[in-house]
């Protein structure tokens, strides 16, 4: 082929192809790695999530353990009065 013929995707074209090409080849090669590695990836994902979790809940169940030890502990006041207890008449 001599350089004044042209061939059927010239040198411009061919260049794009090639760009092209090598853009779908990293985009595969990206999605297959993703779809291979996805699995261990949410795995973190969800253990780490369950474990912020767990620990908000042990947090909430010490403040609410405390709250009712402070309500046991505290004793009625005394400017309430006298308790009466009041009897049924037939």
């Amino acid at each position: 082929m001599n350089r004044n013929e042209k061939s059927t995707f010239g040198e411009k074209n061919g260049c794009v192809l090639g760009v092209l090409f090598k853009f779908l080849f990293i985009l595969l090669a990206f999605v297959y790695l993703l779809r291979a590695l996805s699995p261990f990836l949410f795995k973190q994902l969800f253990s780490s999530i369950a474990k912020k979790a767990e620990a908000a809940a042990a947090k909430e169940q010490m403040k609410q353990e405390r709250k009712s030890q402070k309500d046991k502990s505290r004793t009625p006041p005394d400017d309430l009065g006298e308790y009466i207890d009041y009897e049924e008449i037939d």
